[in-house]
């Protein structure tokens, strides 16, 4: 699993690979991430693609106003976080992601987010979608230089 991951994301800026020691405190800071919400797929006998869903909407609603009429509505989502995929098994990935966004429909949440740093990263899933390139912040290591960074994404489970 931790070869999948690390090798997925190798030289991203901001990227701290995993180990057992990192995943096991990531599993164990918040309620609505652990074991249990670990997901793999393998092909001919080991594991192709792997990632987790953290319910972030099970203790966050994320609310927006519109400031012409003063509507609020507010949305809970999920997150997908600790992913990757073998070699040549994006559409194994792309699979899994498609059963991870079923899975967030059947917990009532209305959107779910991967981070990836660079557009097009993320294998297409078939389903709407909205696309940035942003630098995913992991607070455990030091940035790059200021010019470096674009939008940034906060690890929150690292936090």
């Amino acid at each position: 699993m931790f070869a999948l991951i690390n090798s997925t994301h190798a030289g991203e800026d901001f990227f701290e690979p995993l180990t057992i020691d990192s995943l096991s405190a990531r599993l164990s800071r918040d309620r609505s991430y652990g074991p249990d919400n670990l997901f793999g797929v393998t092909a001919r006998g080991r594991l192709a693609a792997v990632a987790g869903l953290w319910d972030k909407g099970a203790t966050t609603e994320r609310i927006e106003v519109d400031l012409a009429t003063g509507l609020a509505t507010g949305s809970r989502g999920t997150v997908v976080v600790d992913w990757g995929w073998a070699p040549g098994h994006d559409r194994t990935f792309a699979a899994l992601l498609r059963t991870l966004a079923a899975a967030s429909r059947k917990l009532g949440r209305q959107t779910m987010t991967i981070c990836g740093l660079r557009l097009g990263a993320i294998p297409d899933i078939g389903l709407g979608n909205h696309q940035i390139a942003l630098s995913l912040y992991t607070p455990t290591i030091d940035p790059p230089a200021e010019a470096d960074i674009s939008e940034v994404f906060a690890d929150l489970l690292t936090i």
